[in-house]
């Protein structure tokens, strides 16, 4: 994104803006209270774009803010209240570096969900949607200006979109268990969001028993971490995962002594040693660790398909609270969730993702012509060996027959982008 014209970003930012002033337009006076199992909240009636009417209860926590000693660690869940709480308005994203301006943005206090709905009391309970963002597990947010509940509230279900923490104060991970941070916060906010809904859905008209939950991108695959875990055993009923799932080579991070490069970059000076590398970066300003999380992975490493530095691990210790506590495919196949109804699958041109860099970064294509670098990871293949050149030359020979990877050939590059993206759909057998 930092290619960005300044202009594309003028245009973005006026639409932001443009969409802002027209949402307050879609906002009325009425407002209506519900008690939830944490206390009463109240909510807003807003007008759809279709001209429907909806009551939208917005920053709704689920968990207690993640900062001081709770940075980086499971979600704990919020305090009791007694005094409504107004949730007529968003609540903030979680930190991270703004995909577009590049500035850090968002909050540390940011564990909130929204909920949207057309009928609190209706005749019938209404089947639970539970929206879950992408975003590489470095940027989202679970707002309307991204995410709008009015085309799912022209059909008669509950809409809940959740926030989840990101980068390295949502996916930090330490190897020591007195420390109690093995990595997945983010995914286990999620699970925490979940028992929410499960426990107060029926409260704004959901049917507790019809969940379903969904995503893309990495929001696909944590919907997919959330069938294989323990920790979601009969919290919903029913999943869809578009362009994601755990086997995607980008939704397992492996390990690379991320904490102390990440401590290193952010102006640590120390020995490695995980206690002092870990209360350098909890005292840390989050700003701090959003900028040094920038750059840490090396080019060979991207190679490697090693898209970003903090993101889901299997975890190093199990605890109380542990979500991946194996390899996924493992997981898979004792999962829980193996016999619910899903939908899953992709879309044409996924390598469209990779186009922006590609683009501005024509060396790209040049190592694109060794194709060893998009055989599939699942192979465990020595990328120095002859057979994996001999299947890479097979790769490239299919794709680009006798044309040279370049600029021309992009359309045969992001088809070959899109085995990155993309790679083996879970084999899946509903009832």
């Amino acid at each position: 994104m930092s290619s960005m014209a300044a202009f594309d970003q003028f245009k973005i930012g006026l639409k932001m803006v443009d969409f802002k002033v027209q949402q307050r337009r879609y906002r009325t006076s009425e407002k209506t209270v519900v008690s939830t199992t944490y206390g009463p909240i109240k909510g807003v009636k807003r007008k759809s774009i279709y001209g429907q009417s909806y009551f939208s209860f917005e920053r709704i926590p689920f968990a207690k803010p993640p900062v001081g000693e709770l940075r980086y660690k499971a979600p704990q869940p919020p305090e009791v209240w007694t005094e409504v709480k107004s949730c007529t308005s968003q609540g903030p994203k979680p930190l991270q570096k703004h995909f577009v301006f590049e500035m850090t943005d968002g909050s540390e206090d940011c564990l909130y969900l929204n909920v949207y709905t057309k009928n609190l009391y209706p005749t019938k309970p209404m089947p639970v949607m539970v929206w879950i963002y992408g975003g590489g597990f470095q940027f989202g947010e679970a707002s309307r200006e991204c995410y709008s509940p009015d085309y799912l509230l022209r059909e008669d279900v509950v809409v809940i979109s959740i926030n989840y923490r990101l980068g390295p104060l949502g996916f930090l991970c330490l190897d020591d268990p007195e420390l109690d941070v093995p990595g997945n916060a983010g995914l286990k906010d999620q699970v925490l969001a979940l028992r929410w809904v499960k426990a107060n859905c029926s409260r704004f008209g959901g049917d507790s028993a019809n969940i379903t939950i969904f995503g893309d991108s990495a929001g696909s695959a944590s919907v997919h971490y959330m069938m294989i875990t323990e920790q979601t055993r009969g919290l919903f009923h029913k999943a869809i995962c578009m362009s994601g799932n755990t086997l995607s080579p980008w939704a397992v991070t492996p390990q690379r002594n991320w904490p102390y490069r990440l401590a290193v970059q952010a102006g640590y000076a120390g020995e490695n040693n995980t206690r002092d590398v870990w209360d350098f970066l909890n005292n840390a300003k989050g700003s701090d660790i959003i900028k040094a999380n920038g750059e840490l992975c090396i080019d060979e490493e991207k190679r490697e398909r090693i898209g970003f530095s903090f993101g889901p691990v299997i975890e190093p210790y199990v605890t109380s609270h542990c979500v991946v506590p194996t390899k996924p495919i493992e997981m898979m196949r004792t999962a829980w969730s193996n016999n619910i109804p899903m939908i899953i699958g992709g879309v044409s041109n996924e390598g469209l993702l990779l186009y922006s860099e590609t683009k501005s970064n024509p060396k790209c294509l040049n190592e694109l012509d060794d194709c060893r670098y998009v055989v599939p990871i699942e192979l465990n293949m020595d990328r120095e060996s002859a057979l994996c050149r001999e299947y890479g030359d097979q790769l490239r020979q299919s794709y680009y027959g006798e044309k040279t990877p370049s600029l021309d050939t992009l359309h045969e590059y992001l088809q070959v982008g899109s085995i990155y993206c993309e790679i083996i759909n879970a084999k899946h057998k509903p009832n």
